[in-house]
C-alpha cells in the first residue's frame, strides 16, 4: 500500500508514496462509508436540519482554518 525510499534532497529524511493499491482500498471503501454515514446521520435530519447543520459546520471549518496549524487551502483564502 505504501512506498518508501530514501529522499533526494535529504538522505536523513524517507519519503512515502501512495502505492496504486492504496490507491484503491479507501476507493473501494468510500461508497459503503458513504451510505453508512447518510442512513445513520443525514436521513434522520430534516431539510432545515441539514441546511443548519452546514451552517455549524462552515463555522467549525472557518475556526480550524483560522487558528489551526495547517497551511490554509486554496479554496479557502
Amino acid at each position: 500500500m505504501l512506498e518508501t525510499s530514501t529522499a533526494t534532497d535529504d538522505r536523513r529524511a524517507t519519503d512515502v508514496r501512495i502505492t496504486e493499491a492504496g490507491w484503491r482500498a479507501p476507493r473501494a471503501a468510500t461508497p459503503s462509508h458513504v451510505a453508512l454515514v447518510k442512513s445513520g446521520f443525514l436521513d434522520a435530519l430534516a431539510p432545515d436540519d441539514l441546511e443548519q447543520l452546514a451552517g455549524i459546520m462552515e463555522r467549525i471549518y472557518d475556526q480550524l482554518i483560522d487558528n489551526g496549524t495547517l497551511p490554509r487551502p486554496v479554496d479557502h483564502p
